[in-house]
């Protein structure tokens, strides 16, 4: 090839900067999918856990709730006996009266955040149904992406290279007219 050292080298470079902006590329890649499969698999591994966790916990609310309410049958058994006692003050009895109240009034707000805790986690597991099918389309969708980014980049690089190797050829072709002329004034 007649191609000058001067412009293979620029060439030449412009290959070695393309390689190493893909392997940048790959390695940027290649950290994503290892962050993305941790991730992935931390999930798991929670996931486990909470399945486990999960009963225990309802088991364990279970229990404490209805440990409250004995405790609060129990309390309420002396509360009425309080009202019911003759020996009791007009005063003992209202504090009676006031805390059977009070405890009426604090088992309606457990039933109610009961209901609301429920609706939210329903809520909760449709919502993270709806956004891992998201994800699952988003991933779908970037991969088409970087497909097609890929495919662009290629082409612009084959035009690139094509555009480079016409200027060569320009150049050639003015060095090689040169040389022509530079020959030909010499011979006449």
């Amino acid at each position: 090839s007649s191609i000058s050292p001067e412009i293979r080298d620029v060439v030449d470079s412009y290959i070695a900067w393309e390689e190493a902006s893909i392997a940048v590329k790959e390695a940027q890649e290649n950290l994503n999918q290892i962050n993305k499969d941790f991730e992935e698999g931390i999930k798991a591994i929670k996931d486990a856990y909470d399945e486990t966790l999960g009963p225990l916990n309802e088991s364990l609310k279970a229990n404490e709730k209805l440990q409250k309410q004995l405790k609060d049958q129990e309390k309420l058994r002396k509360l009425q006996e309080t009202i019911g006692d003759s020996k009791s003050t007009d005063a003992e009895k209202r504090a009676a009266q006031l805390e059977i109240e009070e405890m009426g009034i604090r088992q309606q707000i457990d039933a109610v955040e009961e209901r609301r805790d429920a609706e939210v986690s329903a809520a909760e597991e449709q919502k993270k149904a709806a956004v891992d099918a998201a994800t699952v389309v988003l991933d779908e969708a970037t991969k088409q992406e970087e497909i097609a980014k890929t495919a662009y980049e290629s082409k612009q690089a084959q035009i690139e290279l094509q555009k480079e190797h016409n200027s060569l050829i320009a150049e050639q072709t003015k060095l090689l007219e040169a040389q022509a002329g530079v020959w030909c004034s010499r011979n006449r």
